[in-house]
């Protein structure tokens, strides 16, 4: 199923309408709660991952004991399939919960990669070693830093970003934020 990533100008419009109702109803104003449920759809979309690609992935899960982290060369097969065909490992320090960046190393590797690789880069994995594989608050924080520096989709422009956790029980999470189609679909 899949969620959105954006409310639309309409459902704003439905949400502040019923705040107003909400309001003008009240003969006492304390304080007011505001739920909105975001509407979700049938659409699901599927990550294919190339047996080279999986063979990186397990073969940096299962030789770490602290965690790793990769990115990936994605594309886009069609509306609702996405490949990931290569993995990446770009300069950071781990421990057995947490991996971090030294930005300017991290700058410096992306300098070094050709436009056409950059171009593909569009995914990020990393380990959770023993640990479920659920998005932790600090992995959600990235994820949002990533997405609000993606561009708006445009005409012959596809945005979208994927997100991978592998832990060495080989449980898998995943999910594919689609920008293009406004849509975060759960894959695994």
């Amino acid at each position: 199923m899949a969620r959105k990533i954006k409310i639309e100008d309409d459902e704003i419009k439905t949400v502040i309408t019923k705040i107003i109702g909400d309001l003008s109803s009240k003969k006492w104003l304390g304080k007011i709660n505001v739920t909105y449920d975001i509407r979700t759809d049938e659409r699901k979309a599927t990550l294919k991952i190339t047996p080279e690609a999986w063979l990186k992935i397990k073969a940096l899960v299962d030789e770490f004991s602290t965690e790793v982290e990769w990115h990936g060369l994605c594309r886009r097969i069609n509306e609702f399939e996405f490949e990931l065909y290569d993995v990446l490992v770009f300069p950071h320090e781990a421990t057995g919960t947490t991996v971090t960046s030294d930005q300017e190393e991290y700058e410096a590797w992306l300098d070094e990669i050709d436009d056409e690789t950059y171009d593909h880069l569009k995914f990020h994995g990393h380990s959770h070693v023993r640990m479920a594989v659920h998005p932790s608050s600090v992995d959600m924080e990235y994820r949002n830093n990533i997405l609000n520096h993606l561009p708006t989709p445009a005409e012959g422009y596809d945005v979208y970003y994927i997100f991978l956790i592998v832990n060495k029980n080989n449980d898998v999470s995943g999910q594919i934020y689609d920008l293009t189609n406004n849509a975060i679909y759960d894959t695994f």
